[in-house]
């Protein structure tokens, strides 16, 4: 119980509990970081509550890595969440951020491999990093808040994420990295909100996905190489009104 006066928690705060065996954290308002690699590899760690009031601001990178972790409420008071967060966290389910989150980034890799399977996505967010949700196989539902501050969709963000069915991409949103999208089977609906300010699709963004139909914003100014190759459902493909797109990379459609 972490409730008393610390400021950053880092593993040598436990040194008598082999971490293997840690079961349940509840985590003091007094509290502002938690180090990297603080709960790396804890995998009977299922519960990790953070008292109300919580003023934690900082998650270091690895910090749940690999953990037991079923469910998490992120406090609203977390401006920076670190690298491989909770990746191969396979117990995962569940990750929610407290309502007027002021985190702005969801860094590299920080739910691959995870059991989540759905996340709303706080407008406070500007980023999603690179293999953000990668093999993220259990993932149905990705929610934008209203309002979304999204600006980029990172590298094979959701890159063979299985089970995702549709996406609506916030008007905030001016690229789509390589890959972002690709190999996602179920993946039939991608829809971009009313006045997108999307510039730029990168290589092999929706590569094997199972868009049957999409509509390519009038502000997008680049479309990369084998962009929608193999994406066998895909029938109808329809430019915005006023199209400002000067070429169309290599093999797109192939």
């Amino acid at each position: 119980d972490f409730s008393y006066n610390l400021t950053t928690i880092t593993s040598s705060d436990y040194p008598d509990i082999p971490l293997a065996q840690l079961k349940s954290v509840a985590i003091g308002t007094t509290v502002t970081d938690l180090s990297n690699s603080v709960f790396q590899n804890a995998t009977s760690l299922t519960t990790v509550t953070f008292e109300a009031g919580s003023t934690l601001t900082t998650i270091g990178n690895n910090a749940f890595y690999q953990s037991g972790l079923t469910s998490i409420e992120i406090p609203n008071s977390v401006t920076t969440i670190g690298l491989n967060i909770f990746r191969l966290a396979t117990s995962l389910r569940t990750v929610t951020f407290e309502a007027g989150s002021k985190l702005t980034t969801l860094q590299n890799a920080a739910f691959r491999q995870t059991g989540l399977t759905s996340i709303i996505i706080p407008k406070s967010v500007t980023r999603i990093g690179n293999y953000t949700f990668e093999n993220t196989t259990s993932l149905t539902s990705v929610t934008f808040e209203a309002d979304s501050s999204l600006n980029s969709i990172g590298n094979s963000a959701f890159y063979n994420a299985t089970l995702l069915t549709s996406i609506e991409i916030p008007n905030t949103v001016t690229s789509i990295g390589t890959w972002a999208f690709s190999q996602t089977s179920d993946l039939s609906s991608v829809t971009f909100e009313a006045g997108s300010t999307l510039i730029s699709i990168g290589e092999y963004a929706f590569y094997r996905s199972a868009l049957a139909s999409i509509e390519i914003p009038n502000t997008v100014t680049s479309i990369g190489d084998s962009t929608f190759e193999i994406t066998k459902s895909l029938t109808t493909f329809t430019f915005e009104a006023n199209s400002s797109l000067p070429s169309i990379g290599i093999a797109a459609f192939r």
